[in-house]
């Protein structure tokens, strides 16, 4: 090895590490972030279910559906969608570390999820060294895209939750990975081993995100593709050998996949029997009321925010304004353009990889998109290969800058690197002082005379939460906010209105849904507008909002993000609001 290639060695490991900090820091900032308070409903839900389930005494009981202690459903929760390998991965490394409690269990997921997040940049790494190799691209592309993967702001958030999504991005992104390596290297007879390594590792990551939620079987097109795509000879198709050679990998892949998931989320089966793979009935019932909950026609309240949102616009509003970020956007777009047109030119020897790729990646984005429900970490599975695309995109950028204005290149790839970083941090801003419940929990407790009736919305969390320190002698009485617009409602609304002495808003779950569809609730919205035109007795004293803002910097730079989906905001940055009834 010469000092050429060592000095190349050590900056390119400089470099990656440097990446890594970056990532870690981003996710990893105040894992803390709501102050033990458990303000995610659905990382809340997780956080009681791991911490009721038990150990169970043996591995035959684990197994068994019925019997084990593990079972959310043996503990009363019989509604449970999620796969079960995220919460008992947390019950069993809380085991370890002696961590088996409520608070420390939801910590403990976050800094799950974070690792798994940072662990993606890795894998978005080597894969890109991998392409790089393969279609000739310059050895700044795999920085590129694991710089772009690190500063996703939809990753840093989804890595401070404690939910199953980082588990499900992580696992199918590492089975891609692994079977892209797979059907890179399987024809060589001198790797076999290396070979059957590979499958096994892109099978048994399947198995994990199935296990971690049953969504993670939208990944399987693309891994099939791989699995299939050396053993078919397109010029000379014969279907005989081309099964003789697809079907035992298929096999393979398939048992150990089956395994795995039986293994990690032995309660997803009907029974313990092995030979039997039909789905639990609970799962099946679970199934049937979740599309029921999610029927555009129902009036269940998580919903009705989807009722009114546009099909693509919506999501491509929300995944390239707010999760991928903007300046990160044009480069991915740039990318995508790039990639589609060389495709249709059949330029730089691309194969039918980057088809697949391309076509999966645009047609699942169009297919969630025009689902009803569209949020954005439904997309979270998209993001490892938007990092790639945000690199394609710029390298072209850069050829074109070198072939016109050599000197500009150091200038281009600054402006780049700083166009990139202001949106993460502006986001991590959120991060750097309390939750704006906390925040107004606070100034409550303060100028809010003990024994007030404190007037809550249905389906959102009453405030102040307890403190240390502080008296919690309130009396709370709950809106039903999202009811039907009756005159049973109505006057059970006017009842409430006339006792109370303060109404707080934690949230925009309600009025945010509410507002957007006056056709369903036309007198509930007119309340909503009149309260916030202060036409009401009800007088707003006290604000609290947390947008993302390069302030702490000192650049008086701030993003109200209002306007995003309401899951971008409502968990970990929501907008509070307190009004007090005044003498008229």
């Amino acid at each position: 090895m010469n000092l050429k290639t060592s000095k190349q060695k050590i900056t390119s490991f400089l470099l990656i590490v440097f990446i890594l900090i970056i990532a870690a820091g981003l996710r990893l900032l105040n894992v803390n972030w709501d102050a033990d308070q458990h303000l995610h409903p659905d990382e809340r839900f997780l956080t009681m279910v791991a911490n009721d389930i038990k150990m169970p005494q043996t591995f035959l009981e684990y197994l068994d559906p019925e019997r084990s202690a593990l079972n959310p459903a043996n503990h009363n929760y019989n509604f449970f969608v999620y796969g079960n390998f995220p919460v008992i991965l947390n019950k069993f490394v809380a085991q370890i570390f002696n961590n088996d409690n409520y608070h420390s269990l939801a910590i403990q997921g976050r800094i799950i999820s974070a690792v798994l997040e940072m662990s993606i940049v890795i894998l978005v790494f080597h894969l890109a060294y991998l392409l790089s190799k393969k279609y000739q691209l310059s050895a700044q592309f795999k920085y590129w895209a694991a710089l772009g993967y690190a500063t996703f702001v939809l990753s840093i958030q989804q890595a401070h939750f404690y939910t199953v999504d980082s588990f499900v991005n992580f696992f199918c992104f590492l089975s891609v990975y692994a079977a892209w390596r797979w059907q890179e290297i399987q024809q060589n007879s001198e790797n076999i081993k290396q070979a059957i390594k590979l499958l096994s590792i892109s099978a048994i990551s399947f198995g994990l995100a199935m296990a971690s939620k049953i969504n993670a079987i939208y990944c399987m097109p693309l891994i099939g593709w791989l699995l299939i795509n050396q053993s078919i000879n397109f010029k000379n198709f014969n279907l005989k050998k081309s099964l003789k050679k697809i079907l035992p990998n298929l096999i393979l892949f398939g048992i150990i996949s089956y395994v795995t998931l039986r293994l990690a989320n032995p309660y997803f089966f009907r029974s313990q029997t092995w030979l039997d793979p039909r789905p639990h009935e609970n799962f099946l019932k679970n199934i049937e009321e979740l599309k029921a909950l999610n029927d555009p026609e129902t009036w269940y309240p998580p919903g009705l925010q989807w009722r009114k949102t546009k099909p693509i616009w919506f999501a491509v509003k929300n995944t390239f304004i707010f999760g991928v970020g903007l300046a990160h956007s044009i480069f991915v777009f740039v990318g995508l353009i790039y990639l589609i047109y060389s495709l249709i030119k059949k330029k730089n020897n691309i194969n039918l990889n980057l088809i697949i790729f391309a076509l999966w990646l645009v047609g699942f984005f169009l297919y969630q998109s025009t689902r009803y429900t569209k949020t954005n970490r439904y997309f979270l599975i998209l993001y490892p290969y938007f990092a790639l695309l945000f690199a394609l995109g710029l390298e072209k950028l850069s050829e074109i800058i070198k072939k016109n204005t050599l000197k500009f290149i150091f200038m281009f790839n600054s402006v780049c690197l700083g166009a990139v970083a202001i949106w993460p941090l502006m986001f991590i801003s959120i991060y750097l002082q309390p939750h704006t419940r906390i925040q107004a929990s606070r100034w409550i407790y303060q100028n809010v005379p003990q024994k007030s009736l404190i007037l809550t919305e249905h389906w959102d969390d009453a405030l102040p939460v307890s403190l240390a320190g502080m008296k919690r002698n309130y009396e709370f009485k709950e809106l039903p906010v999202f009811g039907q617009d009756t005159a049973q409602k109505w006057q059970e609304m006017d009842q409430l209105l006339k006792q109370a002495d303060y109404y707080i808003l934690s949230s925009n779950r309600g009025w945010g849904s509410i507002m957007p569809n006056e056709d369903r609730y036309p007198q509930m919205s007119y309340f909503y507008e009149q309260l916030f035109a202060e036409n009401t007795p009800y007088k707003k004293v006290a604000e609290f909002n947390s947008f993302p803002s390069l302030e702490y910097l000192g650049i008086p730079l701030t993003l109200d993000d209002s306007w995003a989906e309401e899951a971008f905001s409502v968990y970990d940055h929501p907008q509070v609001m307190v009004f007090e009834k005044k003498n008229q």
